[in-house]
């Protein structure tokens, strides 16, 4: 039959000596001899380390991740090993909300007797294997989970939240929102309850904390004051790191310093440095810097009056 090979771009030739080819990537090309084992070169004619299952590559790091009588191994996009480790298995270090730079770059996670711990760049131990799960959390913090339930540690194994939770993920913010099955609530970096764990969503963002259960949604500072009950039925987020919320005829805005408006607003108008909005007996216009109102004017309600901002 039919026998593959390639020319390489540095003009060197691969035999034709294997039954297909592919393209894995755009690096790398798959090769597959008559006994169905796969071979992985990369297009300039280099092979990659031999696999005894198929190439994995890690998009985010370009390492190349190899497993050879059981074992993984990581592979520069150079072909040289990473790191050395006792164990049985490697993997890069992310979460799946954000990069974590810090732990990419410093730490590799790897399994041992089938528990996860962590080794730094020299494959030296920093966390004995102890984990079920583990993940980077920003600097010096790490999701693990421990007999089924989720804390988070700092490099020396001290608990920053104990292992209570069925599930933890980092917020890009600088919290933790921590999980008791269905209930959600938030936490700081250092552990301290902001929201608790009695909802069926909690968002966090620049502009405060959003918090939704079967009533509606409430909002919290991040100093974990409650300044709107879950009594409100939408809420959407102005470009200048405020929110609205809006139930039935009433309208109001909050952002982190706490409510900005009344609660019984007709309706509001929100600009780049302004805030309109209008009460029963009059209009209210309010200029802000920083999140802070810095000069309020009245005017008395009249169908005649028309007052512009800068939205």
């Amino acid at each position: 039959g039919d026998r593959y090979g390639f020319e390489s771009s540095t003009d060197s030739i691969i035999a034709p000596v294997f039954t297909s080819i592919a393209k894995f990537n755009r690096q790398v090309i798959e090769l597959t001899d008559e006994n169905s084992h796969r071979h992985y070169y990369l297009t300039d004619g280099r092979k990659i380390p031999d696999t005894d299952s198929t190439l994995q590559y890690e998009t985010r790091n370009g390492l190349f991740k190899i497993y050879k009588n059981g074992k993984g191994f990581l592979y520069t996009a150079d072909l040289e090993l990473l790191v050395n480790y006792q164990g049985d298995d490697i993997f890069c270090i992310y979460d799946n909300r954000y990069y974590l730079k810090r732990n990419e770059k410093d730490f590799l996670a790897f399994k041992r007797d089938g528990k996860i711990g962590l080794i730094n760049a020299n494959g030296n131990v920093i966390i004995t294997p102890t984990y079920q799960h583990i993940i980077g959390a920003g600097e010096n913090r790490f999701i693990v989970m421990l007999d089924g339930k989720f804390g988070v540690i700092d490099q020396a194994t001290n608990w920053i939240i104990e292992p209570i939770y069925t599930y933890i993920d980092a917020e890009i913010n600088g919290h933790f929102r921590v999980y008791d099955n269905s209930k959600k609530g938030l936490t700081d970096l250092n552990g301290k309850m902001i929201v608790p764990v009695q909802y069926a969503e909690v968002y966090s963002s620049l502009s405060g904390i959003v918090t939704l259960n079967a009533n509606g949604y409430g909002y919290y500072t991040f100093m974990g004051e409650q300044i709107l009950q879950n009594e409100w039925s939408k809420v959407h987020q102005h470009l200048n790191n405020c929110f609205e919320f809006v139930s039935g005829l009433n309208h109001c805005v909050v952002n982190t310093t706490g409510l900005l408006t009344p609660k019984n607003c007709e309706k509001i108008y929100v600009g780049s440095s302004t805030i309109k909005y209008y009460l029963p007996n009059k209009i209210v216009l309010c200029h802000f810097e920083n999140g802070l109102i810095t000069d309020t004017s009245f005017f008395e309600r009249n169908p005649s009056i028309i007052i512009t901002t800068d939205h």
